[in-house]
């Protein structure tokens, strides 16, 4: 079970300033994702409250299913299989020589069972460039999303077995650098699609 706090971040300026402090303070590393997800025509996964990402990241592949069981207060909690590809074979995925299922064996069953039968297909990508950093003890997230056409947010997120102790660390670190910030309700793929309906 996968349990993560996630903040939004209101503004550039903000996540700039988190953004220098970590890279001054906290000893951050950057890395930069790609981001595809999939699901039917019909959205049969989404509906279903899951998702199925392949994400490259320092020239590996992570395909990630994930099934969401609650959102509330900015806490996302969900079951999470993770299983690794070759960058070439997302690549044959992308161009179409390949099935994006054929790349899982763990959650393909599951998905099989959610989709009915229908095919899946790229519905949405993105790029995030993500900062890692330790505060405390505690390892963070800061994110900086491109959703495509320079539309961008940004947040912070943790994930942690004691989401009681990480909520106020973060929440700590904010408010010592006058960052302001909202609880996030909605996954990054989740905000990606009401972009793409404006």
């Amino acid at each position: 079970m996968e349990k993560e706090l996630k903040l939004k971040i209101l503004n550039k300026d903000d996540y700039l300033k988190i953004a220098k402090t970590v890279q001054d303070k906290y000893d951050a590393a950057i890395s930069l994702q790609k981001n595809f997800y999939y699901d039917t025509e019909n959205m049969m996964l989404l509906k279903n409250k899951s998702i199925l990402r392949a994400r490259i990241e320092k020239d590996k592949v992570i395909i990630t299913f994930k099934k969401q069981k609650e959102v509330k207060d900015g806490y996302f909690i969900s079951e999470e299989i993770e299983e690794t590809a070759q960058i070439g074979e997302l690549e044959m995925v992308l161009s179409g020589e390949k099935y994006i299922l054929d790349l899982c064996s763990d959650c393909k069953k599951i998905i099989e069972d959610l989709i009915n039968n229908e095919k899946l297909v790229l519905v949405g990508k993105m790029k995030t460039e993500r900062t890692y950093f330790y505060y405390d003890g505690i390892k963070f997230e800061l994110d900086k999303v491109n959703f495509g056409d320079d539309t961008f947010d940004y947040e912070i997120e943790v994930e942690s077995e004691n989401m009681e102790e990480a909520n106020k660390k973060l929440k700590g670190f904010l408010q010592k650098l006058k960052i302001k910030f909202k609880v996030q309700e909605k996954t990054k793929f989740q905000r990606l699609l009401i972009l793409k309906k404006k």
